[in-house]
């Protein structure tokens, strides 16, 4: 992961394993619970009710308030308006944009 930290290009990582060995545990020690967006999926729950979360952590991380998302393209799209527009903050060591996606179903 210090590559991906601290490469001259974007980085895409993924963990995956069993459920309950500690993967969200690792990433959070490593990145110091420092991640300039994180949000959470919720296991058997609409994907309406997933994009509130997603929509409320926009709304944490930018500080604009985000009421109703149609779709994930809206959601995405308005997540990279935020990043561009520099609402959504880079990690203050590595200078990089730190997104964590946790439980994605």
């Amino acid at each position: 992961m210090d590559l991906a930290l601290y490469s001259n290009k974007p980085e895409f990582i993924v963990v995956y394993g069993r459920r309950r060995i500690g993967k969200t545990y690792l990433i959070r020690e490593y990145f110091n619970n420092k991640f300039s967006f994180y949000t959470s999926g919720t296991e058997d729950k609409s994907s309406k009710y997933q994009l509130s979360v997603f929509a409320s952590k926009l709304s944490k991380y930018s500080g604009e308030d985000i009421i109703n998302l149609k779709s994930w393209l809206e959601a995405f799209t308005i997540l990279e308006k935020y990043i561009e527009e520099g609402k959504i903050k880079k990690d203050e060591t590595s200078k990089k944009y730190v997104l964590f996606f946790d439980e994605i179903p």
